[in-house]
């Protein structure tokens, strides 16, 4: 800077200081225009240019001071060229020359063409620049783009595009202090971009956390500055697209939060390399822009994308279209994917099974699928029905939940089910399926490897619950079975428990929550247990009491039940205060016991009274690690006892207790600020013992296990096995039809009339063209109609002029996207795609037998022709209905002659 003047460097430095992390890397003065070379000569102005570490801009005069004229991101440059003759120039000169400082010639120019489209050339300015200034102005870009992306690489999507002489390309270091895969310097310069120069310190401090603990998972329920009504509040999207080239996290968590924003996942989906697993569920007032999901898939052929959970997320039925669409683009296979509670309708979950039969190499490996809570219907109970036959010898799916499944045809779907030789888990949960006992049971027989069943809320009487327990399992089967007959009918406990007498396969977690047994039925179901389930890990028998009358002699044999079988490591006896005797009655002989590790007594409204009891036990139990309490009305009294035990060490194997959310709340309400904020702190001192109890390691919850799992490997697509090749593209083209139909929607309010195609006529010798005529008629009876060709989408005389001003090009420049039409207009990206386009020279054509097509059509019928736009076809016979026969690519058929024109 010490060639300019001191004013001009102020109004850099100052320029810079606006912005967290930006640093000059240089500055010179240039000759500078923003005008397009294609549009008219250049007129080149002397500017001050300054190149920093995300952006670079221009210093003029404006009127008497000098100001930032022209302020550009790093982003917003996509591509830079050199001049023909000037990169002509130098590559001669190098040849003859060993010194890089005389290559570059004054006379050179750069051209960059930024993201929105607009054009920068710079040149040297012969009296007071640099003549280097071309080769420092394209290496300090490219050192902010290594930034940014944590890697020096160009010419690959998502990166800088480049084409120039070999001088300007000198080598640049990489990245230096990268920190979590480049996030946080993505995540600065992102908000630099975004005009937003507020970076949080906390912010920082969290990313800096999140590498010391190296996870790969990021999880945005811990980050600071996410919420919305703050002044603080940094910005969803602008961490998203920070994940764009991250090359650390492979699993992106976005669960619980609330956000009134649009979620924009367009740029880690069309760049990102690394994620394996995302996760967007139950988040408030956020919703996803799921139009650009399917196009941003195809766009990224490497991504690694193969775990799917968008569970309490509105998707609509054009959002599933748009993730069948990338499970089609996926060249990996998909191993899971949750769309429960994501309220699809029939029509779309009939498409989604259409997806998975329109990519057998994806579908087929899945492994787990959740479609609970969404409205099923004949169509799509008909699909899966379908898509499951044809597939039972070789999809590897091991876990299905299809609870609350809507008006599924269970009569119909079930048969299909019990043909899935890899299942291990399902989830029939809150279907009516008393009815249907005698297929569950045939499900359960042969299906050789299903070890976990639940059937919880589905109407089921004692008789179809003991017709399920005399289900024979084949010999190889698992040999720990998992399941959930909880909330269903019981009205005769007695003949219920004879069901477990009887029962022949080898019960590993059993829920008989919500069953209605009453004290003695759940007497005798706990004696019979002992008797012939002897091997029961897991059991839960909450809100089975009706009042406290009944849990007297209950309470005895829970107690003898939880000594006498040591297998038992999760007891479960929650809600209603009819337990309240029963569980004193455990509490007095829990002391004793050295094998159950869990204990769930939420909602029994126990008082410190019994509470205390519980804590006396505990100073002599060596076996609970985990007690699930809230819910019991304990106050300050009962928490003081617990911390006594505690803290002297008479306990040291209790390790977690769920903080107590409702007990709190409600001891919290009747006390004193002072009395309130020692109760949180008592509390708080009871946490952090059980923490050194458990050596400081950190508590993950159930539900929580499956969020931090992470996908190891990368598993290519199956091999589609030869006879699923006909059903693939039968759903291939099911799906073509479909997405056709609603673009047609999308560009005009009339919509086309395609009728029912009926079967051809019998072949003619010499009356093929006939016979291909006649499969383009529908109707019904003796009456044959000729199906409408489809509307075109409206094309106004400015359009039709853009279109055509370039229409006798020749076949071998239909691809060129500069001809094509788009029939959707894509958004620019905050890193889009950079490729260049060759344009080739049209050579005239007056045939008046040839046609351009305006749009892309797909045929319905082997006898049609389908094209895209911008195609040119030679037509052979026109019908006075529309249809017009022609050729194209050593292809022939008809086609609707209003998608073309002259």
């Amino acid at each position: 800077m010490n060639s300019l003047k001191e004013a001009e460097q102020k109004v850099v430095r100052d320029h810079l200081t606006q912005y967290h992390g930006e640093e000059l890397y240089w500055i010179g003065y240039v000759k500078w225009t923003t005008k397009d070379p294609t549009k008219g000569k250049q007129k080149f102005s002397k500017k001050i240019l300054a190149v920093g570490k995300y952006r670079l801009f221009t210093v003029s005069k404006q009127l008497t001071s000098l100001a930032v004229r022209k302020d550009f991101h790093i982003f917003d440059i996509r591509k830079i060229n050199g001049s023909d003759e000037q990169v002509c120039f130098s590559f001669i000169f190098s040849i003859f020359s060993s010194n890089l400082n005389e290559i570059i010639s004054s006379t050179m120019q750069l051209d960059m063409t930024r993201v929105d489209g607009g054009k920068i050339s710079v040149r040297i300015d012969e009296k007071k620049g640099d003549k280097n200034a071309l080769r420092e102005i394209v290496k300090g870009i490219r050192l902010g783009h290594s930034y940014v992306t944590a890697n020096t690489r160009y010419n690959e999507d998502g990166l800088i595009s480049l084409s120039l002489d070999r001088t300007l390309l000198v080598d640049v270091p990489p990245p230096s202090n990268v920190i979590a895969g480049g996030l946080l310097d993505a995540y600065i310069s992102q908000a630099n971009q975004r005009k937003n120069p507020f970076v949080s310190t906390a912010f920082i401090d969290w990313v800096e956390e999140v590498e010391n603990t190296g996870t790969p998972i990021f999880d945005l329920r811990t980050c600071p500055g996410l919420d919305t009504k703050s002044d603080a509040y940094l910005g969803i999207n602008t961490i998203l697209s920070s994940l764009t080239h991250n090359s650390k996290f492979r699993v992106l968590i976005l669960k619980d939060l609330q956000i009134k924003a649009k979620l924009v996942l367009s740029n880690i989906l069309r760049y990102n390399k690394m994620i394996t697993k995302i996760v967007i569920t139950n988040n408030s007032g956020a919703e996803v822009d799921w139009e650009d999901f399917g196009d941003s898939i195809q766009s990224n052929a490497d991504n690694s994308f193969m775990h799917w959970d968008f569970s309490s997320t509105k998707i609509g039925g054009r959002g599933l279209l748009s993730i069948v669409k990338g499970i089609q683009h996926l060249n990996h296979a998909l191993k899971s994917l949750n769309l429960s509670n994501c309220k699809l309708g029939d029509k779309s979950l009939t498409n989604l099974f259409h997806g998975f039969s329109a990519a057998y190499g994806v579908s087929l490996p899945l492994e787990e699928l959740n479609l609970s809570g969404n409205s099923f219907g004949d169509l799509s109970t008909a699909a899966l029905g379908t898509f499951l036959d044809k597939v039972k010898d070789f999809w590897r799916l091991r876990v299905l939940s299809l609870s609350d499944a809507g008006s599924m045809n269970w009569t119909g779907l079930l048969p299909s089910l019990k043909h899935s030789i890899a299942l291990e888990s399902l989830d029939l949960s809150h279907n009516k399926l008393d009815k249907e006992h005698f297929m569950l049971r045939a499900i359960f027989e042969t299906c050789e490897v299903l070890h976990t069943l639940n059937l919880s809320s589905c109407h089921l009487s004692e008789a179809a619950l003991m017709s399920i327990f005399s289900a024979v399992l084949p010999k190889k089967g698992p040999k720990k079975i998992n399941l959930d007959i909880s909330n269903n009918s019981v009205s005769n406990p007695i003949v219920f428990n004879k069901a477990f007498i009887e029962c022949k396969f080898p019960l590993h977690q059993l829920n008989l929550a919500g069953l209605h047994l009453k004290g003695k039925g759940l007497t005798a179901v706990l004696n019979s247990l002992s008797i012939s389930c002897r091997n029961i890990a897991q059991l839960d028998i909450s809100r089975n009491l009706s009042s406290s009358s009944e849990a007297s002699e209950f309470g005895a044999s829970l107690a003898t039940y939880s000594l006498n079988n040591p297998q038992l490591r999760r007891l479960s006896v929650k809600g209603g205060s009819s337990n309240r005797q029963a569980l004193w009655t455990l509490f007095l002989n829990l002391g004793n016991n050295s094998t159950l590790q869990e204990l769930d007594i939420e909602n029994n409204s126990l008082g410190d009274r019994i509470f205390i009891k519980l804590v006396e036990s505990l100073k002599t139990n060596t076996g609970l690690k985990v007690i699930k309490l809230d819910g019991n009305n304990i106050s300050m009294t009962g928490y003081q006892a617990l911390y006594l035990i505690l803290n002297n060490k008479t306990n040291k194997t209790l390790q977690h207790i769920p903080f107590p959310a409702k007990d709190f709340a409600e001891a919290s309400s009747g006390l004193s600020k002072m009395r309130a904020h020692r109760l949180r702190e008592l509390l708080s001192n009871i946490s952090y013992l059980l923490r050194v109890n458990r050596n400081g390691v950190e508590v993950i919850e159930e539900e929580e296990a499956s969020l931090w799992e992470i996908p190891v490997m990368l598993e290519p697509m199956a091999k589609v096995p030869a006879q699923l090749e006909g059903a693939q593209n039968e759903a291939r083209a099911t799906l073509r039809t479909i997405n056709d139909s609603i673009d047609l929607e999308e560009e005009h309010s009339q919509g086309g009339s395609f009728g029912t195609l009926r079967k051809p006529l019998p072949e003619t010798p010499n009356a093929e063209s006939e016979r291909e005529k006649d499969e383009l008629f529908s109707g019904s009876g003796s009456s044959n109609t000729l199906r409408k060709p489809p509307l075109p989408p409206k094309l106004d005389e400015s359009e039709k002029g853009e279109l055509f001003a370039n229409r006798n090009l020749p076949q071998s420049s239909v691809s060129n996207p500069e001809f094509q039409k788009e029939e959707k207009q894509q958004r620019p990206t905050l890193a889009p795609t950079f490729s260049t386009y060759e344009t080739s020279d049209s050579n005239s054509n007056s045939n008046p037998n040839l046609v351009v097509a305006i749009w892309n059509y797909t045929a319905l019928e082997p006898t049609e022709l389908d094209f895209k736009s911008g195609d040119v076809i030679e037509v052979v016979e026109r019908s006075d209905e529309g249809w017009w026969k022609g050729k194209l690519n050593g292809r022939s058929g008809w086609f609707p002659g209003n998608y073309t024109e002259p």
